[in-house]
């Protein structure tokens, strides 16, 4: 859906927005949304009301085809003016990171030469390994019997067994279903994502879905079945493991919900100048009226974000 602002007289383009359908989950119930994104104003038009005109009329559009909920996230231009009218901030994905292997050290810091600094990193790598495969034996016998852990480049089709669950789980979520993850990652070009699944009796109780941008692998989705710490840890570990000798720079998470996050991360660093500010506003729809402006009921991640383009 989009909508295009044009000078009646000569036909040039003053303003164009779009908004991205998109499904929302409320208290496990599916809810059609809009993402607002690409506001764009000609430079010899601004301050003349034509973005808040482009909205008012998109979000009466989304009303008319059953769209409750209009959101956007870390546009500048489409923040600013969704706050400007009715729309409220909603929650801030907070962004957590750690530092992957000593490459870039040994890099930009000792200045040693890039094949020197990949041997010496992976030999670091290979060391760091030990540890993590212990922890990783220690957290699959704390899981009990039947517990294994798969890594893949597609989205697994099992997953929509755990997301039947998790839904009901959240309050407020985005429909994280296996339609969803295709269409976010697999079909992406430039995404190249890797799931982690973890299963306990061949069902899934565990996901996460990394996918690599400018030396940093992100971990896009995160999902545990009964939010286990235990589980997420495990979780978490596989992906360390993973990305020890990539050469990368960092992996980093960005998230909010009602603090289980901030349990899982809390030995990451805490980046407040890249969090990712949500604004929206209700088109219809009382029970999510009541609830969407709590950000304590919001379960959101980088996945949900259009100012993290993977």
């Amino acid at each position: 859906m989009s909508n295009v602002c044009m000078r009646r007289d000569t036909g040039e383009i003053t303003g164009f927005l779009s908004y991205v359908p998109m499904r929302l989950s409320v208290m496990g119930s599916l809810t059609r949304a809009s993402l607002g994104s690409d506001l764009s104003i000609h430079p010899g038009y601004t301050n003349k009301g034509i973005a808040r005109d482009l909205k008012r009329k998109l979000t009466e559009e989304s009303a008319k085809s059953g769209v409750s909920f209009v959101y956007a996230t870390s546009n500048p231009l489409s923040t600013a003016l969704l706050c400007r009218e009715t729309a409220i901030p909603i929650a801030r994905l907070k962004r957590y990171s750690r530092k992957l292997g000593i490459y870039y050290h040994l890099l930009e810091n000792l200045h040693l030469p890039p094949l020197v600094a990949k041997t010496l990193n992976s030999f670091y790598a290979f060391l760091a390994g030990i540890k993590y495969k212990r922890r990783a034996s220690a957290l699959r016998k704390a899981l009990g019997t039947n517990v294994r852990s798969q890594t893949q480049n597609m989205a697994p089709e099992l997953f929509d067994e755990l997301w039947a669950y998790m839904r009901r789980v959240h309050i407020l979520s985005f429909w994280k279903d296996v339609e969803f993850l295709k269409w976010r990652y697999d079909k992406n070009p430039h995404s190249r994502p890797l799931y982690f699944c973890i299963f306990k009796d061949e069902k899934p109780i565990a996901l996460a879905v990394v996918a690599e941008r400018k030396q940093t692998a992100y971990i896009m989705e995160f999902i545990c079945r009964d939010r286990k710490l235990s589980t997420a840890r495990f979780l978490l570990n596989e992906i360390e493991r993973k990305f020890l000798s990539s050469n990368l720079r960092a992996l980093a998470f960005g998230g909010t919900d009602d603090d289980f996050f901030s349990t899982v991360f809390k030995d990451y660093s805490r980046q407040p100048e890249f969090d990712h500010q949500m604004v929206g506003q209700v088109a219809s729809d009382s029970l999510l009226q009541r609830l969407f402006s709590e950000p304590s009921n919001w379960t959101l991640t980088f996945g949900d974000s259009d100012g993290l383009i993977i």
